[in-house]
């Protein structure tokens, strides 16, 4: 499921890439945060985020419909589906 941040980034016509070298990761993080498989853990680049989003950096990891990602959730559900 997209998050928040992936469609302010796009609507700032930021690409994943540009996002990476403002914050000082890889695109790959980016690209996973997007996906809400993982959300920055580091408090410098959560600021950055909000610095340039303008939103708590709880509200950028949403998805598109204001619900919470949760990684760890989301693996365990698909651990279940899987078992």
């Amino acid at each position: 499921m997209p998050t928040v941040l992936r469609r302010l980034r796009r609507d700032r016509h930021i690409s994943q890439e540009a996002l990476a070298d403002i914050l000082g990761c890889s695109q790959p993080a980016v690209v996973n945060w997007e996906s809400g498989r993982h959300v920055p853990r580091n408090p410098r680049k959560r600021a950055r985020l909000e610095a340039l989003f303008g939103v708590p950096v709880e509200a950028l990891f949403a998805n598109d419909n204001g619900v919470p990602e949760d990684p760890a959730v989301t693996r365990n559900e698909e651990v279940h589906r899987v078992c």
